[in-house]
């Protein structure tokens, strides 16, 4: 392999991790943004229409009417619950990074496809550092991130549903809303969102550990590769004979003499020889075993 293209596959191993690592978040995330029947579910377990004093149905109202402004630009409204525009500006603000989240599934997803079909075709070689597949690296990175996040979650989630908006919503304050003003907030109990995370965290880390666990795999598989062949190097070199060796056997009821051309091993391990015969027009004669083998003192 020349050492372009060696270079061209480190690349392409490097961002099949990255993209693996960003479908494997995105595609998570994308259930609690648009599947609409992740929150219906979660109504009346959460006590919301008791907690906010709204009737199921409006509380479902609100949800869908907030999800059409994210993803249908629809004029923003919340139903019968009552908003105010630092509470609407906040959505907006929420806006670019749902559609981030779906493109970058979306860009991520076709990435790893196109990367398959061109390892398929044999156009390109994931690099496998450390005998390890790549699937490995990308659900240890993200397995660590996410356990460490978890860890956070457990000790204080408040603490890091804060750092979260001021991460992704740098220097404002309206996602602070205030009940009498921005009734959507008694709808959305900090309980959702743990539940949102907890669901995030579950998906992501179920991805990882097949993907670490196929790469274990694979890597014991190359392993058991590579101690059969040397295992195979081993009995070759204890045999009795060795290639190119003169010997005699028995082929066809007659006593034949040729020189060993191959040593293997059957099933249960026992040493086979090919031994080729004849001069002008030689032939092979394959797995004839050691114990039918005996020594040759003549040499061609």
């Amino acid at each position: 392999m020349s050492k372009k293209k060696n270079v061209v596959n480190i690349i392409i191993t490097v961002t099949f991790i990255i993209m693996t690592m960003i479908f494997s978040l995105s595609s998570a995330i994308l259930v609690p943004a648009m599947f609409r029947p992740f929150y219906y579910m979660q109504i009346n377990p959460l006590h919301i229409p008791e907690y906010s004093g709204f009737s199921y149905s409006q509380i479902k109202t609100a949800f869908d009417d907030v999800l059409n402004f994210i993803w249908l630009g629809t004029p923003f409204k919340t139903g019968d619950l009552k908003f105010s525009e630092e509470g609407m500006m906040h959505f907006k603000d929420c806006v670019p990074l749902f559609w981030l989240d779906l493109i970058l599934c979306i860009i991520s997803f076709v990435s790893l496809i196109t990367i398959y079909l061109l390892q398929k075709f044999k156009v390109i070689k994931l690099k496998k550092f450390f005998n390890f597949h790549p699937l490995f690296y990308a659900g240890v990175l993200l397995f660590t991130f996410i356990i460490i996040l978890g860890i956070w979650a457990a000790i204080d989630f408040n603490s890091l549903f804060t750092a979260f908006h001021k991460v992704f919503f740098p220097g404002k304050e309206n996602w602070l809303f205030d009940p009498d003003e921005d009734q959507v907030i008694l709808i959305l109990p900090i309980n959702f969102f743990m539940n949102c995370a907890l669901y995030i965290g579950i998906v992501v880390i179920t991805y990882n550990v097949f993907g670490i666990a196929y790469s274990i795999i694979n890597r014991v598989g190359l392993v058991n590769k590579i101690i059969e062949k040397r295992n195979k190097k081993k009995v070759v070199i204890n045999s009795i004979y060795h290639l190119d060796d003169v010997v005699m056997f028995s082929y066809r009821g007659d006593m034949t003499t040729g020189y060993i051309y191959e040593i293997s091993l059957d099933e249960n391990g026992d040493v086979l020889y090919s031994i080729q015969i004849g001069g002008e027009c030689p032939a092979v004669i394959p797995k004839i075993k050691e114990k039918d083998v005996r020594p040759n003192i003549k040499r061609y």
